[in-house]
This record gives structure tokens, C-alpha cells and sequence, in this order.
């Protein structure tokens, strides 16, 4: 391992993760130290790997939510759906169905560092009622 970096491990939805990120070792202690950004970075390319790996669990699912740093309320509104559907999902007491699954996935594969992605950004258009412009839109278009 390069110095300056200490090994991290997680596991989630049944699945081990480890790397090494950068931290520090107490020398008194051995204990490692890691910041509150590079643990987060570590989680979301957790959630990235189980959303590109086909697994769709419930704890999958709830894993990647959380990952992404959304509520149960955020995604449900997000969704169209109840934060109680939700929960139901993550829970195990309903089978989360494969768009809904696809959705989350894409959300947290599409995530940039501001954790903002095009999808997202459609999904909460929806939210609104937009008005359809008063002028022709006017478009390109290759042959």
C-alpha cells in the first residue's frame, strides 16, 4: 500500500467491498482515519457497482438511496410514488419492479460530484407543470 493511504471495507447488499483511500494510521493505536468526503466517494462507487452488476435486492435498493444522499420522501417524490412504498421496498415487503430499479440505478451511475444527474434533473421537472412556450420551437435536424 502507497503511504498515506489505509484500507477501507464495506459491505452492502451482500457484497464485500475494499480499496485504499487516502487516510492516516494513529501509530499509537493502529486505528485507521479516513475524511467524511473520501468514505461518501467510497459508498457512491459502492452503490455504482451494484447498480451496473444486476443486483436488485431490497437492500440493494435502500443501499443506493442512501448513497445517493436521498431520503425516503426525496426519492419517493422523485418516483411519483409514497415514502410508504418506499419503505415497503427497502423492507422486502414488495418487490421493487425492474424500472423502478433501473431508475435508481441510472441515478446513482449518472451521479457527477455534485451528485446532480441529467435524470434526476428531469425526474424533478416532472414535479412542476411547465408551460409550453407561446413561439415555435425550432429544431435540427440531421438526415
Amino acid at each position: 500500500m502507497k503511504p498515506g493511504m489505509v484500507p477501507v471495507e464495506l459491505t452492502r447488499a451482500g457484497v464485500a467491498f475494499v480499496a485504499d483511500v487516502p487516510g492516516e494510521q494513529c501509530a499509537a493505536c493502529g486505528a485507521n482515519t479516513v475524511d467524511y468526503q473520501t468514505l461518501k466517494a467510497f459508498e457512491l462507487a459502492a452503490a455504482r457497482w451494484i447498480a451496473t452488476s444486476g443486483l436488485h435486492s431490497s437492500a440493494a435498493f435502500k443501499f443506493i438511496r442512501k448513497a445517493l444522499g436521498l431520503k425516503g420522501q426525496q426519492l419517493a417524490a422523485l418516483l411519483g410514488t409514497t415514502k410508504e412504498t418506499v419503505s415497503r421496498w427497502e423492507n422486502g415487503k414488495h418487490a421493487v419492479d425492474r424500472a423502478t430499479f433501473a431508475v435508481l440505478a441510472t441515478l446513482v451511475v449518472d451521479a457527477s460530484k455534485d451528485r446532480r444527474s441529467t435524470l434526476r434533473k428531469r425526474l424533478e421537472t416532472m414535479d412542476t407543470e411547465p408551460q409550453p412556450p407561446d413561439e415555435p420551437v425550432r429544431l435540427e435536424v440531421a438526415a
